[in-house]
């Protein structure tokens, strides 16, 4: 499935990864980097990158999910 960047409404189903290092989120970055239209953001309060990829349909992030919060999980 191809996003179309038209400014309307498009039904994608995103895969979710996690990883352990932000450096294996810039790797995928710099993969898509001319290649795939991408968000990216990084958060100073939870100190993670973030990739939405909208060619690849993924998001991929160092963000701990919801149910690890408070754990020692890296």
């Amino acid at each position: 499935m191809s996003a179309i960047c038209s400014g309307r409404r498009n039904d994608m189903d995103f895969k979710l990864e996690s990883y352990d290092e932000m450096e294996k989120v810039r790797e995928k970055i710099q993969e898509c980097e001319g290649k795939h239209p991408q968000q990216v953001a990084y958060s100073t309060f939870h100190d993670a990158l973030t990739q939405i990829c909208y060619g690849c349909g993924k998001i991929r992030t160092t963000m701990v999910p919801r149910e690890n919060w408070g754990k020692d999980v890296r």
